[in-house]
């Protein structure tokens, strides 16, 4: 049986994720701070941490005592208006929260790791729909945050011990 970690679990997308894993042969851990918690948010049938990803020990505890197989990395300060005022903030969460997840997926030989990116990684598209290879000119401090959270995952993948990296499309809503 595999066993999926979701940071940013308690969000909108992590909802849904976790709608549709539990329908499979699978155990489901979620990791989150809830600052961005959907509102039908209930913890009912699985392993839950209230844990900032930017508290690198205790992501790392949760990795080694949970034994993951998979790791889906939802968790971001995601409003690039928030960004804008406060960036600081915004790479703390994105860029070192990411870090702290990667280690402590390599560091506990976890298998697969699944990274979320945004369209606010390319800044003002050329043309659409936005080719998947179409520059990368992020024009927000979060935009930026999701590029260089790319670079770390396939830092990783170059010499972190996670077998398989995958970055989700970048999609334009």
């Amino acid at each position: 049986m595999n066993h999926i970690v979701i940071t940013g679990g308690a969000g909108f997308i992590g909802q849904h994720l976790l709608k549709r894993l539990s329908q499979l042969d699978c155990e489901i851990t979620l990791i989150d701070n809830l600052s961005n918690a959907n509102k039908d948010f209930q913890n009912t049938y699985i392993s839950f941490h209230k844990v900032d990803i930017r508290n690198k020990d205790s992501i790392s505890d949760i990795f080694k005592c949970e034994k993951i197989d998979t790791c889906v990395h939802l968790a971001a300060k995601s409003n690039v208006s928030d960004s804008i005022i406060n960036p600081f903030e915004t790479f703390d969460i994105n860029i070192k929260g990411t870090l702290n997840v990667l280690d402590a997926c390599s560091k506990n030989r976890v298998d697969n790791f699944v990274f979320t990116s945004s369209a606010a990684a390319y800044g003002e598209p050329k043309k659409l729909p936005i080719p998947e290879d179409h520059i990368l000119d992020p024009i927000s401090p979060y935009g930026f945050s999701k590029v260089a959270g790319e670079a770390l995952v396939s830092s990783y993948g170059k010499f972190g011990n996670i077998d398989f990296l995958m970055c989700m499309e970048r999609v334009k809503h």
